[in-house]
């Protein structure tokens, strides 16, 4: 009677289903900063796998930041500066309507003796007394002085316009650069958002690692194979088993030996 007592040897390994294996891959180059899972570890759809740096994106944070405190230090070194200016025209204004006004009264106070003096004059004029030529010269001063008012009452009023468009010219000013700042904040969170979302290498599928193949600190050109996955199967397809023995063992075990792999979490 002839047979072979079979032999035992211990080593270690993953149980996979070698077609569906899939290669998780990134399409840009890059440092790797942290590997969060390992070989045979279980990953969700989803789930980050490792992160690596960009330094484009990072490029793109600084410009960001540099924009953002550019546009913070104009603000506030101009906004004193508009305030200030905005302040001296304003007064500079002030003043002018309050001249204007005082103009306005001794010319219309002025008017009043003008016109009393037409009156007799015109009177003595009808009774013969003086010519139509000193009568004339009363009215026309009459006339002179109403459009000296008139000139005053358009240069009091272009004196509040100017002041309303002074203060209207600095608020919108301000009020740019303050949506400038905004802007930026904006275009700042972007980029830090993007960095987040595109320095992720994430799991397309669930299931487990089968390999891991980058490591921290390693460079991973443009398209490289990050990880390896092995999906979750539903169809119960063919388990094929790689195995790591220890050098004794190995061996011991040859090209075309029938084996039965015994997973160490069955009991036998």
């Amino acid at each position: 009677i002839f047979g072979r007592i079979p032999e035992k040897v211990n080593g270690s390994g993953l149980l996979i289903n070698s077609s569906e294996l899939m290669s998780v891959t990134y399409n840009y180059g890059g440092t790797i900063r942290n590997v969060f899972l390992s070989n045979g570890q279980d990953v969700h759809k989803g789930q980050v796998i490792a992160r690596i740096e960009r330094e484009d994106l990072l490029e793109n944070i600084q410009i960001a930041t540099q924009r953002l405190s550019n546009l913070q230090q104009t603000y506030d070194t101009t906004t004193p500066l508009i305030n200030r200016q905005a302040d001296m025209t304003d007064d500079m204004l002030a003043k002018s309507e309050s001249d204007f006004r005082s103009q306005i009264e001794n010319v219309s106070r002025q008017i009043e003796t003008a016109k009393r003096k037409e009156k007799n004059m015109k009177e003595l004029f009808d009774d013969g007394l003086i010519t139509e030529m000193e009568y004339l010269e009363a009215h026309k001063e009459v006339l002179s002085m109403e459009m000296q008012k008139q000139s005053a009452e358009q240069q009091l009023l272009n004196a509040g316009v100017n002041r309303v468009r002074t203060s209207t010219e600095s608020k919108q000013e301000k009020m740019n650069l303050q949506h400038q700042i905004a802007e930026a904040k904006k275009q700042l969170e972007i980029e830090r958002k993007n960095y987040q979302i595109a320095t992720k290498i994430v799991s397309p599928v669930s299931g487990k690692i089968y390999e891991i193949s980058v490591a921290r600190g390693s460079y991973v050109p443009p398209g490289s194979t990050v990880a390896i996955v092995e999906p979750i199967s539903s169809d119960g397809g063919t388990l094929q088993a790689v195995m790591y023995f220890p050098v004794k063992d190995g061996k011991r075990i040859k090209r075309g030996m029938n084996i039965a792999v015994i997973p160490s979490t069955i009991k036998q």
